[in-house]
This record gives C-alpha cells, structure tokens and sequence, in this order.
C-alpha cells in the first residue's frame, strides 16, 4: 500500500507551543495518526514480502472463531478450519481449509486479488502459502493451495489446503498480526505430471566384510536385494529380492558386478508380468584381466498397478567367476554388491 497520509513536522506538537497551538497541534495528529499507522504497516508487510520471497503479503488478525456460514464478520481476520469444527484450529497440521476476509487488516478489498490466485490455473497445485507471525519471522506455517472459492456475498473466502510443515504444532495466539504470502503455481510449475513431491526406495545386496557374493551362474540368475536402505514410497516393500512398488511414474539406476565371470549383463525383469523392462550395460570381466566391472541399468517406466520387480544378472560361459569379490577392507562393516534405486516421480 502506499502512503498517502504524509505527517507535516511543522504541524506536530512541540513543548515550546503555546496552548492554543498545542491543541491544534495534537488534534492535528490525533486526526491523521490512525490512517498513517494502517498504511504504514500495509507497507511494511508488502516489503516483509519482498524479504519473505513471496509474491505478495497481506496483514490479518489471528481469528478467535471460524463460521463457513458467515465469516468474519469484524474484518481482517484468518483462521483455519478441519471442515468439521467451526472453531478456530490452533495445530496447522489438522488443516483442511484457510478461512480469511475479503478486506485485510487496513481495511482494503482484497477480494480481487484472493479470487486471481486460481484463475485460471489447470495444476492440481495451484499455489502456496506461507502464514508468518509479523515481526517474527520464526513464527511460521507452510500449506499447499488445492483450491479457492468467495463466500457469505464475498465477505470471506476459503482456501482449500494440505498442511506440509510449521516452525511449531502452535505457532500462532489469538490476534497476532499474521502475513499470508501467496506463492502462486504455474500450470507447468507442478513438481512432476501430477504435482508429486518425489520419493525414494533404494535396496541392495550386503554381506559380511570378506564375503564374496557367491558363484556365478550362466543364464539368468535373479540377483539379491536383501536390505533397504531408504524407502519413502508408501506401498513399496522388499522380500525374497524382489521389490514390489504401487502404481505411478518410475526413474531406476541399478547395477549389478562381476568377477571374472566372462561377458554378463544387468537385467531389470518385471516378475508380475514376467518380461524385461531393461538390459544393462554389456561388460566383461576374464580369467586373465581379473577385474571386477559393473552392468548399470537405468531409464524409466510407468506402472497403473502394484507390481513386483528383480533385478537379474545374465550371462554364459561364468567359468569360475563370483558376482561379486569382496574388498575385504579392515575398516569396512559390510560388503555391498547389487543395487537398485527408484524414484517415484508421479
């Protein structure tokens, strides 16, 4: 907001006044201090949002009450709600919807403004916002915006929201002053096709320090996967070397050795349905060069079910060679030999 309401030095009360010019003076200030106080801090809370990094900032009053039939009817006020109670929520984390008035803090219609922030915008995620406590950014509550709609003839609106983080489980009290920023999504600005944040599932083949991986095979030998290191997909899971993972949008990197087990090749085999998704690297590894190589496997793919997936090493003529030499390290706690990663992107 701009400042408008300029206060004249020469106008203000001084102890060197007569009476008379004193009074004038203090009802001079008394009469325009309150409209500069409110344009003030409107400023201040659009420059807080440069600071913040958010498009834009609007000043609000933490609410006492929430009701989806009329709003806050005082102005300038926000709250959140878990679609069942109309009582203001303390704990972000059980949020569903953000209730807030058509006029912020200073009075101003911001009605215009709520209402372009979805416009518009095919993304499942059309946006984010930041609630900040002002004047203490430590203070703060992050939500992604799913969807936004005016209610009650435009006297307030209602964000539709998912909780991801706060500073605390309470991070707000009744009537702190509270920034909204208001990031907004662009239709091609969804992390992934379908506005999934990634997540990982990362497994491989461990042994005791000094044990080999064991004799290798010719053919199509399913290799072990027998720890998990990292799983955040929800669904997935490993058992008997085979990882099974919900439908969705797949990248992998896997790979798998070789010692002196003549030409192999990794092979990343969709048990379900039994057939190849992919082959690995060609790599060779002989009596006579006594090297341990690696096959690496890597792409992506695409599930609309659960299936199960092995990671397979194929070769011929495996002569006396291992899957794996052990490195036998003094330091080391274990031997790691096949592995495979997958990252869910959608």
């Amino acid at each position: 907001m701009t400042i408008t309401t300029l206060l004249d030095p020469t106008l203000l009360p001084a102890r060197t006044m007569d009476q008379s010019a004193f009074d004038a003076a203090m009802a001079y200030l008394m009469t325009n201090l309150p409209t500069w106080g409110t344009q003030t801090n409107a400023l201040q809370a659009n420059l807080n949002a440069i600071a913040y990094g958010g498009v834009y900032a609007l000043s609000y009053k933490w609410g006492t009450s929430v009701n989806a039939s009329v709003g806050f009817t005082a102005g300038g006020f926000i709250g959140l709600s878990d679609g069942v109670s109309n009582s203001i929520m303390a704990t972000p984390a059980n949020a569903v919807s953000i209730y807030l008035d058509t006029k912020d803090l200073s009075t101003v219609s911001v009605a215009a403004l709520l209402n372009s922030t979805v416009s518009g915008n095919s993304s499942a995620i059309k946006g984010h916002i930041r609630l900040v406590k002002q004047g203490d950014a430590s203070k703060w509550a992050r939500f992604s915006v799913t969807g936004y709609s005016q209610n009650g003839g435009g006297l307030y609106g209602q964000f539709t929201v998912q909780f991801i983080d706060s500073s605390s489980t309470t991070p707000f009290a009744t009537n702190d002053t509270v920034m909204l920023l208001f990031q907004r999504t662009g239709d091609k600005g969804d992390i992934g096709p379908s506005g999934y944040t990634p997540t990982y599932m990362y497994v491989r083949d461990e042994k005791a320090n000094g044990s080999g991986a064991g004799t290798a095979l010719n053919g199509a030998t399913v290799r072990v996967l027998n720890t998990v290191k990292v799983n955040t997909i929800s669904g997935a899971s490993l058992a008997s070397n085979t990882v099974t993972l919900p439908a969705g949008t797949y990248e992998y990197a896997g790979s798998v050795p070789g010692y002196q087990c003549n030409a192999f090749q990794a092979q990343l085999w969709n048990s379900t349905d039994s057939l190849s998704v992919d082959m690995g690297t060609s790599e060779i590894s002989t009596a006579t060069n006594a090297v341990q190589v690696r096959s690496l496997v890597r792409g992506t793919f695409t599930i609309s079910a659960s299936k199960s997936f092995q990671l397979r090493h194929l070769q011929v003529n495996g002569g006396s060679g291992t899957f794996g030499y052990p490195a036998g390290n003094a330091g080391s706690v274990v031997e790691v030999y096949s592995e495979i990663l997958f990252k869910k992107i959608a």
